[in-house]
């Protein structure tokens, strides 16, 4: 799975870690980490490339919600590791949005 964000900053940056628990229609999915360093440019898209370690047990429910519903609620919860020159802060992460989900795409 990828995040795609967005630096409205003016100046660039270095992701050094992203860790989150992710959540579809409120069930469980997993946990979603990248510890890969990731530049990213002033006022420019930037993509997190994540990992996510799927709780197998909830799997089912979620593939279930998804094949119910034209859309499903997507949550993260965790934190983001970002910094300049070496000095690095840990922030939160939270999200929150409807994404389309379909099986079968035209």
């Amino acid at each position: 799975m990828d995040l795609i964000y967005y630096n409205p900053n003016r100046f660039g940056f270095q992701v050094k870690r992203t860790e989150a628990d992710v959540y579809v229609d409120g069930v469980y999915l997993g946990r979603a980490i990248s510890d890969t360093l990731i530049r990213v440019a002033k006022r420019s898209d930037f993509l997190i490339p994540m990992q996510i370690k799927t709780d197998m047990k909830n799997l089912y429910k979620n593939a279930w919600s998804a094949v119910a519903n034209k859309t499903v609620l997507i949550k993260a919860n965790g934190f983001i590791t970002a910094g300049v020159a070496g000095i690095y802060k840990t922030v939160p992460l939270e999200y929150e949005g409807r994404h389309e989900f379909s099986l079968f795409r035209p």
